[in-house]
């Protein structure tokens, strides 16, 4: 059986975009931890924080080390539009908790025995040795 071409990402309604610029300053431990976030979704990305930490445990425990954490990954920003934009570089803390939210639903989206298994086309993330890779084959494990 070919894979299918049909896509019903068109019938998804985004009803509200977090903006991690807007929101990650106040997604701490301490306020996850007290039950009180004070952004939109809050009791939501308490969940999906816990949900997280849970998967980390689990690829922790598969890897027989610790994901490494509090290294600062770099990114940009764009302030402005076209050629007058101007740029500003700004840090993310490895292992804050929308980085680790985020990376994690990312990780099991992208796994490849949960998209393989389903005859799923897309990118795979594995872990070799040397690091994490994208690949469209459904080789390796993670």
């Amino acid at each position: 059986m070919p894979f299918s071409t049909d896509t019903r990402l068109e019938r998804i309604k985004i009803e509200k975009n977090l903006c991690y610029d807007l929101i990650a300053d106040k997604v701490t431990e301490e306020a996850i931890q007290e039950g009180n976030l004070p952004v939109p979704y809050g009791p939501e990305l308490i969940w999906l924080w816990k949900f997280a930490k849970k998967l980390l445990k689990d690829r922790e425990e598969v890897r027989g080390r610790p994901e490494p954490v509090g290294r600062i990954d770099w990114y940009f920003s764009l302030k402005g539009e076209d050629e007058n934009a101007e740029i500003e570089l700004k840090g993310r803390r490895r292992g804050d908790p929308l980085d680790l939210l985020v990376a994690e639903m990312m990780i099991l989206r992208t796994r490849p025995g949960r998209m393989a298994g389903r005859k799923r086309c897309g990118r795979y993330l594995s872990f070799p040795a040397n690091g994490a890779r994208q690949d469209d084959k459904r080789s390796g494990a993670a």
